[in-house]
């Protein structure tokens, strides 16, 4: 979920920053909005495009993965791998970033980085006050949201076996602690295009999790849209975004 984050006049005036082209400065400042509260994000160059630059012609993935080279080689972003995933950690997030109520996505490095506590895991309020600003923040971004879908649809990999595999596990779930429970069409629809941006690295994994663990707990009489209403607070792109999205024929 992308977050409101703190600019500093110092940062147009550093010599890191000042060594960038323009563009990479740009995607510097846009993972800040889109990494968790420990300042980690997800090593993946397609993503960070979607979020960064949507509907931008110009910024595609291989530049995306220059602009990215660029703050590496900068020593602004640095790389790790945890359990076969690989992340990016921004250097001195803890400096420039004051969190009052943070929440934490990604795991750290293993050697603990420069985070500013523990990871926790998706959407964990530190109290109630953190959740209900973070509700505000999610109302404001969906508001002003701006999206090209067909640039989205066109740049997105979706990898369909994986897709209904996630769906399958998440699903099995479902019937274990819902018995006697048959999803319609509609909501079958909606879960698959969601396993759909999950498996295209798009949103991650936790982000549908956590939206089936709430319908779960909630057990509303409209599962499909009561899901639909989770995934868009969690994560405002889902409305525009599941619209970019083109289910396989049967068989396929």
């Amino acid at each position: 979920m992308a977050r409101t984050r703190t600019i500093k006049p110092e940062f147009f005036t550093s010599e890191q920053v000042a060594g960038l082209t323009h563009s990479a400065r740009l995607l510097f400042v846009g993972l800040w909005c889109f990494s968790d509260d420990n300042g980690v994000h997800p090593a993946s160059c397609h993503r960070a495009m979607l979020e960064v630059f949507p509907g931008d012609q110009n910024a595609d993935v291989a530049a995306v993965t220059g602009w990215v080279a660029e703050l590496l080689s900068a020593g602004l972003l640095s790389s790790y791998v945890v359990e076969g995933q690989e992340f990016w950690s921004i250097t001195g997030w803890q400096k420039h970033q004051k969190i009052q109520y943070p929440s934490y996505r990604f795991p750290l490095p293993p050697d603990g980085g420069s985070s500013m506590s523990p990871p926790r895991t998706l959407l964990e309020p530190s109290n109630m006050r953190g959740e209900k600003r973070r509700e505000t923040e999610r109302n404001g971004e969906k508001r002003n949201l701006s999206f090209d879908v067909k640039a989205t649809a066109d740049e997105m990999e979706i990898d369909w076996e994986k897709t209904r595999q996630l769906a399958n596990r998440l699903n099995a779930k479902i019937k274990k602690a819902w018995p006697g429970w048959k999803p319609t069409a509609k909501f079958r629809e909606k879960f698959l295009r969601a396993a759909g941006l999950v498996t295209a690295d798009v949103l991650p994994e936790s982000w549908l999790a956590d939206a089936v663990d709430s319908m779960l707990a909630a057990r509303r009489r409209s599962p499909a849209g009561y899901l639909g209403k989770v995934l868009a607070s969690t994560d405002p792109r889902w409305d525009t975004l599941q619209t970019a999205v083109t289910l396989p024929k049967k068989g396929d």
